[in-house]
């Protein structure tokens, strides 16, 4: 019993950090924890939109019917819209639209309008415009299928007359055929604001 006791005190002994190594990993911790919140997703939803069409070229993008289908925290009754987001980009200034690139937020805008379903706020929720560079990135191809997501920064002015900066992401489906044409459909979008 002796034996082991000395044993088991000589593999701890071996094995134990300095306080000095013990600090440095915790740094190397912490630091690693307070990217990761940084990056992570304290992203809170403020509204989703699902559906409608885009009419697409070189020449920028224009949305058609896409259905506002949440807004901070107001899910509508069955699938009943709250009401319209559209939303316009400038000019393709950089890659292709078949195999993604950037569009200007020159002349570009992004507009929520409310229905008063379901306790939603009924006319103009949101007026803005697109704060930098969009992109738009095809994330998979099967076939025909294309799937893009395009991404960009929003600021603008809430119903409340409060001025915000969100983030949008939109996902995007068509087929080589449908976006020689210029045409492509909302999946879903959605908005939100990084605290």
């Amino acid at each position: 019993m002796a034996h082991k006791l000395r044993r088991y005190r000589w593999d701890l002994a071996e094995s134990s950090m300095s306080m000095e190594d013990i600090m440095k990993r915790l740094v190397v911790f912490a630091f690693l924890v307070s990217a990761l919140l940084a990056n992570a997703a304290w992203a809170t939803d403020v509204m989703n939109n699902k559906y409608g069409t885009i009419a697409i070229s070189a020449s920028g993008i224009v949305t058609k019917g896409s259905e506002l289908v949440y807004f901070e925290g107001i899910v509508p009754p069955g699938k009943e819209s709250m009401g319209t987001v559209t939303f316009t980009t400038g000019d393709l200034i950089s890659g292709t639209l078949e195999g993604g690139g950037i569009f200007s937020h020159v002349d570009s805008s992004f507009i929520v309008v409310g229905n008063g379903v379901a306790g939603a706020p009924k006319g103009l929720i949101f007026a803005g415009v697109f704060d930098g560079q969009i992109h738009w990135t095809l994330v998979s191809q099967s076939g025909q299928k294309l799937v893009f997501k395009l991404r960009g920064n929003i600021t603008g002015v809430l119903y409340t007359g409060e001025t915000v900066s969100f983030e949008t992401t939109q996902t995007i489906t068509t087929t080589a055929g449908q976006l020689g044409n210029g045409i492509a459909h909302i999946v879903f979008g959605k908005v939100v604001s990084h605290l």
